[in-house]
């Protein structure tokens, strides 16, 4: 399973990491696995810009292609209704990516590795990227807070 967090035009470091996500896309496309395309909303509860177009063109017509909307910057909940309401197995593995790595991305991660104690939870550097609009910089680093989580890989 692939998961695709906020690959939305308004996040900036979104336009950094799209040609690695294509690739990610096309792979798990050619593999037969689920997609699931996360959109954060905004403030007001309105979607400010779906998935890049691009993106969604990759996978229109993929029936193994979920999107969901999510309000907070954990996922994890999100994911788990595509799992459920498809009943889909348990994964063995789930590969994130996206943006933004040290919030939303890291986030998702802490909540599915909590969901699935047994996955393999894998995130994807070159398909994830942080940028800071309060301090200008790029974060290329890995999370701390994935660090010490068991079932999670650094790819």
């Amino acid at each position: 399973m692939l998961v695709v967090v906020d690959m939305q035009p308004q996040f900036e470091a979104s336009n950094r990491v799209i040609d690695p996500v294509r690739k990610l896309i096309h792979i798990r496309r050619q593999l037969r696995e689920p997609i699931v395309f996360l959109e954060y909303l905004g403030n007001n509860g309105d979607i400010e810009d779906r998935t890049h177009d691009e993106l969604r063109e990759m996978v229109r017509g993929y029936n193994l292609a979920y999107y969901r909307y999510k309000v907070t910057d954990d996922g994890s909940n999100e994911v788990k209704s595509v799992i459920d309401h498809h009943h889909f197995e348990t994964p063995e593995n789930i590969l994130v990516c996206g943006v933004n790595r040290h919030c939303c991305v890291a986030d998702t991660i802490t909540g599915l590795a909590t969901l699935y104690p047994k996955t393999k939870i894998k995130l994807s550097m070159k398909g994830s990227a942080t940028y800071s609009r309060f301090t200008g910089y790029w974060e290329d680093d890995i999370p701390s807070n994935l660090v010490n989580l068991k079932n999670v890989r650094i790819v």
